[in-house]
């Protein structure tokens, strides 16, 4: 602690020597890391929002752990960060809107901030969650990168600064899933785009009307008003009169001829492409089965999921705990959410543990949610062989007592034969013959 109070480093850092136009230029960069395609605009596509939607709100259903590895075995252990993490990481979010942001913010706009707050040991009190348009990192002379935020007159030393991305330029500056998806993404909407105008028309066809004799622009007006006032009566079904002379020709595709269904269901596939998420959780349930499910779930997990847990788990681990606590303390996911399965697999899988010895019945019990039992032998761990204890096997004590148990079942059956006398057989009498 006197070390920590001695050699402790503030949460911001100096000041970056900047003119007001490099200062200027340097936050402007941050907003180039948006795409062309805005984010209002793909997420009001239903691929792009269940995607997203469903990515963030795996992790943020994660709860953390704080673990320490000694002797290559991994135990949890109770910590000031737990609460920060897994309760109330600031005064404005809980958890779960904390960490559904922070990773919408990552595959969204390619970049997910949060300023770390701590106190005068150094213990983080708060993650504060930052927009992402907001900041900007700068490459200083030596390779370290510090971090302008918009509000804040001082730059902000890496340390301090929580940033998640996936793909990123050579100025740190993260590149969003969205920008890369930008011509996916503008073919899906437009398809979307015909898709409503076609209905909005009342399923009609774009065409031209063909006059059998030259016109004026008086009457050319004149038949186009005719005609819109016409067909604007007929939207909900009936039939429009030409005037005599004028015939209607078609040049819309149809959309049988487009493919507008087929494209569409494209759509789902190519977007699931780059979000790496397989289109069964995007509900596009054209080749799916039940015994797929959780083969799909599986899936997910490892492809789609354990990126972004491990991108965090990383950068928590080396900025948030106290360099002294660096490399011995670890941040460690609970993954058993994702995993849940039916009662019939989940009973044979404990099962498994229990009677292998892996578990003890009061683990099972507290992972299935139930009180811990105080019978003897509860918290023990127990082997199949007849159920006996880890620590009789080991010493021997099983193998004596079932040479005891078999040595005395053999005495009962000796002692059990001299005190009983064997019953002699009965004889059968054989029949007097008669004359």
């Amino acid at each position: 602690a006197i070390f920590n109070n001695l050699f402790r480093r503030k949460p911001q850092a100096e000041v970056i020597n900047m003119t007001p136009e490099e200062r200027s230029l340097a936050v402007a960069l941050g907003y180039n890391s948006i795409s062309s395609f805005a984010n209002s605009q793909s997420m009001r596509l239903s691929a792009v929002y269940a995607a997203t939607n469903m990515i963030s709100n795996s992790c943020a259903l994660l709860p953390m752990k704080i673990i320490t590895e000694e002797g290559g075995r991994k135990r949890e252990i109770p910590h000031p960060l737990y609460k920060v993490l897994n309760l109330k990481p600031n005064s404005k979010y809980n958890h779960f809107n904390f960490m559904k942001l922070l990773i919408e913010s990552v595959i969204l706009k390619g970049n997910g901030y949060s300023y770390i707050e701590r106190d005068e040991n150094l213990n983080v009190k708060a993650l504060q969650l930052i927009d992402a348009d907001f900041v900007t990192p700068v490459i200083q002379g030596d390779g370290s990168v510090k971090y302008i935020v918009n509000g804040m007159s001082q730059a902000v030393d890496a340390i301090n600064m929580i940033h998640l991305y996936q793909h990123c330029d050579n100025q740190m500056r993260g590149i969003s899933t969205i920008k890369y998806a930008d011509m996916a993404l503008h073919g899906a909407y437009n398809a979307e785009k015909h898709s409503s105008d076609f209905f909005k028309s009342g399923a009609g066809l774009m065409g031209v009307l063909k006059a059998s004799a030259p016109l004026t622009n008086d009457q050319k007006r004149q038949v186009a008003e005719a005609w819109k006032m016409s067909i604007a009566n007929t939207a909900g079904g009936g039939v429009a009169i030409l005037p005599q002379g004028l015939d209607f020709q078609s040049i819309s595709v149809s959309p049988e001829d487009s493919q507008l269904l087929e494209s569409r269901k494209y759509n789902v596939v190519e977007i699931a492409r780059f979000f790496n998420i397989s289109p069964v959780k995007l509900f596009d349930l054209t080749n799916v089965s039940y015994s797929t499910l959780e083969q799909t779930s599986l899936s997910y997990l490892q492809d789609t999921i354990l990126p972004f847990t491990q991108l965090m788990e990383d950068e928590f681990n080396l900025k948030l705990f106290k360099p002294s606590e660096v490399g011995k303390l670890m941040v460690d996911f609970d993954y058993s959410v994702l995993v849940q399965t039916d009662k019939t697999t989940e009973a044979e899988y404990y099962t498994k543990l229990l009677t292998n010895g892996v578990l003890s019945i009061n683990d099972v019990r507290s992972r299935l949610g139930f009180e811990p039992s105080f019978e003897d032998g509860s918290d023990k761990h127990w082997m199949q062989i007849s159920y006996a204890t880890i620590e009789n096997i080991a010493n021997g004590a099983y193998i004596k007592q079932n040479d005891q148990t078999q040595g005395q079942n053999v005495d009962n059956k000796v002692k059990q034969d001299e005190i009983t006398p064997e019953e002699p057989k009965p004889t059968k009498k054989k029949p007097k013959k008669t004359e």
